[in-house]
């Protein structure tokens, strides 16, 4: 009984390594992207959201919260997992990162992340210089 618990453990690893990896509907991917983007392992967004790296398994498993249904999906997504508020603002900063993604790549063929960070740049090169009329 023990072996077949652990195999189904192996089974389901892999399982998610292989989500994490591809492109496909599931949360698998964005979280990757996430902890990739951030420097963070596995162990640590589970951490961040205090939850177990066993329930962000089962959260990277799930589809992706509905925007119409965003609140609600996520309530899904959390139940008996995970507490709703970290993982409520983790998954509607994904939803953004997407948006601002799909936006840059339809401006800019040569690619989403090229195009982000150069309004990065702009965006902190006018935050750094001062205003004309600024008295500093």
């Amino acid at each position: 009984m023990r072996s077949r618990r652990l195999e189904t453990v192996r089974l389901q690893e892999r399982f998610i390594q292989r989500a994490r990896e591809q492109d496909g509907p599931l949360l698998a991917r964005a979280l990757q992207r996430y902890t990739d983007a951030e420097g963070l392992s596995w162990a640590d967004l589970a951490e961040r959201l205090g939850c177990t790296e066993e329930a962000l398994n089962h959260i990277a498993l799930c589809l992706p919260p509905r925007p119409e249904r965003f609140v609600a999906d996520v309530e899904a997504i959390a139940e008996g997992r995970v507490a709703i508020e970290p993982l409520l603002v983790l998954l509607r900063r994904l939803q953004v990162l997407k948006a601002f993604a799909e936006a840059a790549e339809q401006d800019s063929p040569a690619g989403s992340e090229t195009a982000m960070l150069l309004a990065a740049r702009d965006r902190e090169a006018e935050e750094i210089e001062p205003d004309e009329d600024s008295h500093v």
